[in-house]
């Protein structure tokens, strides 16, 4: 049966206003943001090992699996960084996919809500840059790059 107000049960669990994380776990986590912003300066360091050591497999493009080892991944993210060149991102914004809807009024391909992702938005040369990350073991990874 569905729960409405009045209906004797309390909904209200202490929450702040804002996204309710009773869907599914979906809340933007400050400590996605912190794992988020580490793996942009280690990309800002132009470190693909180390930004491999900090991502999760298989690893997402889009709505796209691109890399399943290691060394695929390794050699995708050496690509990215040869894009970027120079181009540093700038600090994140962490968001859901519902988060990012309500911002941009719709999302890119591997943006899904329901899933309890985290999405943190950056800028690379201007153009924005979105990690998606999902909670593995207990810690925020990033498993993938959406655009």
């Amino acid at each position: 049966h569905e729960h409405g107000a009045g209906d004797g049960h309390n909904h209200n669990h202490g929450e702040e206003e804002g996204e309710s994380p009773e869907k599914g776990g979906e809340a933007a986590d400050p400590a996605a943001k912190s794992a988020a912003d580490a793996w942009l300066k280690t990309f800002g360091a132009r470190d693909a090992a180390r930004l491999a050591a900090r991502a999760s497999l298989p690893f997402m493009i889009g709505d796209q699996v691109v890399a399943r080892t290691r060394d695929e991944l390794q050699g995708v993210l050496q690509a990215m960084l040869d894009e970027a060149g120079s181009g540093a991102p700038g600090a994140s914004e962490i968001f859901t996919a519902a988060g990012l809807r309500k911002r941009y009024g719709s999302v890119p391909a591997g943006v899904q809500e329901g899933l309890g992702r985290n999405y943190a938005v950056s800028k690379i040369k201007g153009e924005p840059f979105i990690l998606i990350l999902e909670r593995r073991f207990g810690d925020w990874r990033i498993v993938g790059v959406a655009r």
